[in-house]
Order: structure tokens, then sequence, then C-alpha cells
């Protein structure tokens, strides 16, 4: 089949990264004929509140997305939905797909394509078997699967394996459920590579919320009877009793579409992009989570699969398709998650990565008032900082605390952009009130504790 038209964008997923791409790109130039492909039912969801979803803490209608309908009159581009790509031609540039309903494989003709085809759950071996009652959770169609199999059986006991940040949330909504919830991690502490003054305090969250959390374990195997797993083993420990088994050991970029095509992949195992998120494929760019970024600090491509990145890689990408140049800077990898109130998060480099850049790094954690210490109810915040023992730059910083601290983050995550050294931070020219925060803001009480140990002597 012929090309017909001499502007036709195919974008191949949708959600946070493929329609901000598309919508950008048809804003920017409104002769692209634009089409969606996207293999689920649900083109554009709230991915990071599904979990919230599954606690029954927040509405079907207020994390669906709005109906494709909807969104191709609003955007004016097509969204095919329940359809699959199966493969990109790159010389006839045509992407073959199936009509997931019908059965109908068709052609569709591009002048660019933009895969935005996500990632996927990691499956560890052991898990392979087949269980009406063994979950993962990446899209929407995965939580109305686990939603309803909560809905309509009466399970009383639930393993999650791995204490990442779907682990932890969906723990905690299993728990908000009133079911009876472990935690299996193989290392020795959830967020191992943080600073120990950060997680010490989510593990007495999580255990004063009767979850049982097993660190240094492995799971060795299921058993599984009659297609129902009722029994996690582990290793050198008793097996543990379960009625629901949830697997969160990491996710990897969904890339087999662009390896099947020879489009070039980086060291992450993400497809290689420049900084307008094209590949090294003529008329081809990547968005979210199935590629690479560049990070700030080190200038070299990590892979940074967060929902907020998505979105402003798919904005690079459709605003270069549509005749502007604005390249994506680059990441931190910024990260939050709220268990039980406590708020978590990292940003920049850990001490492990700030030394394999070349650094020297030394980590400094305090903890202080989140607001002035006469204000009732007042909490501790944790700060930890990164920081490089001989400049005093700040590499990377992580924080936790009570509701509302977590918004402490962006400030360090701007200071880091910013370059600035530890002193800077110290004396930046924050806004205090007692009710919010204390005179010495607890980053700003890390930054002059950080800077001690760099400061030299006039």
């Amino acid at each position: 089949m012929a090309i017909t038209h001499s502007k036709s964008l195919v974008v191949i997923g949708g959600n946070d990264a493929g329609l901000s791409a598309a919508g950008r790109a048809k804003r920017l130039d409104p002769q692209w004929q634009v089409t969606v492909i996207e293999r689920t039912s649900h083109s554009a969801y709230a991915s990071c509140g599904l979990p919230l979803y599954i606690a029954g803490q927040v509405d079907q209608t207020l994390v669906a997305g709005r109906p494709p309908a909807e969104l191709e009159k609003e955007r004016q581009i097509c969204i095919r939905n329940r359809c699959e790509a199966l493969e990109i031609n790159a010389v006839k540039r045509m992407v073959v797909a199936r009509d997931l309903q019908s059965g109908e494989i068709f052609e569709q003709p591009y002048n660019k394509l933009v895969l935005a085809t996500g990632s996927r759950p990691r499956i560890p071996a052991w898990a392979q078997e087949k269980a009406d009652n063994l979950f993962t959770l990446r899209t929407y169609a995965d939580a109305e699967r686990l939603k309803t199999y909560l809905d309509q059986h009466p399970v009383r006991q639930a393993v999650v394996v791995g204490a990442g940040y779907i682990g932890l949330e969906i723990a905690e909504a299993l728990h908000e459920r009133g079911i009876r919830t472990a935690i299996v991690e193989q290392a020795s502490r959830p967020f191992a590579a943080w600073s120990e003054a950060l997680v010490e305090p989510l593990i007495q969250t999580v255990q004063q919320h009767d979850i049982a959390l097993h660190c240094n374990c492995s799971v060795t195997g299921v058993r599984c009877r009659d297609g129902h797993i009722d029994q996690v083993e582990v290793k050198d420990q008793p097996p543990l009793p379960c009625d629901l088994l949830f697997i969160a050991v990491g996710i990897e970029p969904e890339v087999s579409l662009a390896q099947a095509a020879n489009i070039p992949l980086g060291k992450s195992g993400a497809i290689h992009v420049d900084r307008y998120q094209q590949t090294d494929r003529l008329n081809t760019y990547a968005v979210g989570d199935c590629c690479e970024s560049i990070h700030l600090l080190t200038r070299k491509p990590v892979w940074a699969p967060f929902a907020g990145v998505a979105s402003k890689q798919g904005q690079a990408a459709g605003s270069h398709i549509g005749g502007k140049a604005d390249p994506f800077p680059g990441v931190l990898a910024s990260s939050l998650v709220r268990v039980f109130g406590l708020e978590m998060g990292a940003t920049g480099l850990n001490a492990d990565q700030a030394r394999a850049a070349g650094y020297d790094p030394q980590t400094t954690a305090i903890s202080h008032p989140d607001r002035s210490e006469y204000i009732p109810d007042n909490r501790p915040v944790t700060v930890a900082l990164i920081s490089d023992k001989k400049s005093d730059k700040l590499l990377g910083a992580q924080i936790s605390g009570p509701p509302g601290s977590g918004h402490r983050l962006n400030i360090l995550a701007a200071v880091l952009t910013a370059g600035m050294t530890a002193r800077e931070l110290a004396y930046l020219d924050l806004s205090y009130i007692p009710q919010l925060a204390p005179v010495w803001d607890p980053v700003s009480i890390a930054g002059r504790v950080a800077s001690k140990s760099s400061m030299r002597r006039i």
C-alpha cells in the first residue's frame, strides 16, 4: 500500500508518552494525519493512581481516563484501541497491525513513526506457571483484573514479592481491603541503595500496619493446584500461605518491535535516542519507558521509566515532528512514593552511582521537624544528601517524612539541576511560615551540615 498522505504520523502506544507526542505534533502542525495504535482498550489512564483504585480510595471513572472518541474529537487524531502492532517495515514505511477484536490484519502507512511501547513486568522463572491468582500491574486492564478478583473472591492472605514502589503501594492497597499481607524482598532492606536513615522509618511504618516484611529472602517456587497458587516457597524459611500472589520484582523496556526492526538499543537495553527523541532509524522516534534518557549529572544514557519523563519526552518528539526545536534536556530520575502517609523519594545519584561517575561522595543525613517546633503535631523530616567531598557539589538527595514533606524533593531536584553546592543549598532563600516550615528548613540544615565537611579554611 502506498502512502496516500504526505504527512502521516503513526504512534505505537498511547498514554503519557504516546498521546503527548501525538497531541503536540498535531497542535503545532494540523496538517499531520495522526494515528495512535494502542493494544489495550484504554488509551489514556492514570497509571500512577491504579493502586489507589485497587484499594477502593479512588473511583474507577477518575483513573480509567477519557474515552477514545472524546480524545479523538478534541485532538483531531485517530485512536485505534485494541489493535496490536506486529511489525515495522522501515523500507515501505508501514506498520503491520492486528485488530484484536476482529482478528483482521491491516497496514498503516507512515511518514514518521513514534514508538511508545512502554515497559513490561519482569516475571521470575518460578512464576511462569499460569494461575488465576497471580498478578502484576502495568496497565489499566491489569488493575481491572486484580480489582475484579478481589471483589469476587475471599482473599484472606496475600504475598507481594518485591519491596519497591509498586510492591509497597499494592501491599498498602491490600491492607486497606483488610487482607493480611506479607512482602518478600531479596535485598537486605527496601531501597537498599538509599541511606539507612531514611529506610528505617519505612520499615517501622510497614510493620506497624501488621504487614510482614521478609528481607534477605528469595522465593524458590510456588505450589499451584488446579491453576491456583496456595503457597509460596521461600528459601530457608517455612512456606507462606497465599490466596493471592503479586509480582513486583521490577520492569524492563518493551523493545521487541524495535529489535525486530533493527532499531538500535542503548547499553541500558532501552532504545537509544537523541535529544529530540529520534532513534538511529530515519523518521523514527521513541518516547517513554521504551527509550533511554541522558542523566543531567553524568551526561550518560540511563533508563528512567517514570510518567513525568514519558510525558516530557513525548512533548519533545511531538515538537520536533511539528517543526519546532524543543529538545528534552535529560533526567535526574526523581521519584516519590507514599506508604501509609510516609513520603519517600530520591533524586540524582546515590553514593554508589556517584562513585562510579568518578566523584568522591559523602552522605550526610539529618532529621529535623517539618515546621516550627512550637507548632503542635510537628513531625521529623529526614534528608540525606550525597555531595562531592572535594568540590562540595551536590550529586543526589533522598527524603523521608510525613504528608507534604515529599514536595521538598522538588527543591532538591532544582538545586541539582542548577549544579549548586551544599553550602549554596544551606543559604538558599526559602520561604518561612511556622505552620509549614521552620526558619531553617530541613533541606537547608542538611546542606549546612554537608558543607562543613567540604569547607576549606580561609
